[in-house]
């Protein structure tokens, strides 16, 4: 009897980073913050970008997540902006600070979570937990199946959303959710078994 949890890693980032793909290799947080203010702008005079740095925020918001160049910074979610921009200076690191866009989390949140659903067997239950995460029973399956399944998810979910997820395999919720968080970085198409 085996009880999946599925994560999507560093959800908000990642998503973000979709739209705007030219910042991926840099360190992004993401934050409560005016979007018409800290959105980036193409800047056509000289074919750059205009992007807001987390290094000169002085407001009162707090990181709702950060890609995993920033983590390795040492800056993460529940953070204040404030100490997480002192951090970034103490480190000399220039950080982007991007504006939350719960719309777009929610349209692909809806993606991953249909992704899922057409996958798995058909009345197998699968529990919406938050926007980035669920669990769904395996109970009835074997364990070569299961690790079929787990495997197409992460497969189609990189494929058709260039996303990554951890999933993570328990007897219980408590252990399967310990079990993808132990996935963290991302291990690309792995499965973690406790």
């Amino acid at each position: 009897m085996y009880i999946a949890h599925l994560d999507m890693d560093a959800f908000f980032a990642s998503v973000s980073l979709l739209k705007y793909p030219f910042l991926t290799n840099f360190p992004v947080v993401i934050g409560g913050v005016n979007k018409a203010i800290y959105t980036p702008k193409y800047v056509a005079k000289n074919n750059s970008y205009d992007c807001a740095l987390l290094n000169s925020y002085n407001g009162r918001s707090v990181i709702s997540t950060a890609n995993y160049i920033a983590r390795k910074l040492g800056l993460h979610s529940g953070m204040s902006l404030v100490k997480a921009a002192e951090l970034a200076n103490r480190q000399r690191s220039e950080v982007i600070l991007l504006p939350t866009d719960f719309e777009l989390y929610k349209e692909f949140s809806k993606k991953f979570k249909n992704i899922v659903k057409n996958i798995l067997p058909e009345n197998t239950d699968i529990e919406n937990v938050g926007i980035d995460e669920i669990y769904f029973d395996l109970r009835n399956l074997s364990i070569e199946s299961i690790i079929l399944y787990c495997q197409k998810i992460q497969q189609t979910i990189k494929k058709e959303l260039d996303l990554t997820c951890s999933i993570g395999l328990a007897t219980s919720k408590l252990m399967a959710k310990m079990a993808s968080d132990m996935q963290k970085p991302f291990v690309r198409f792995s499965t973690r078994f406790i």
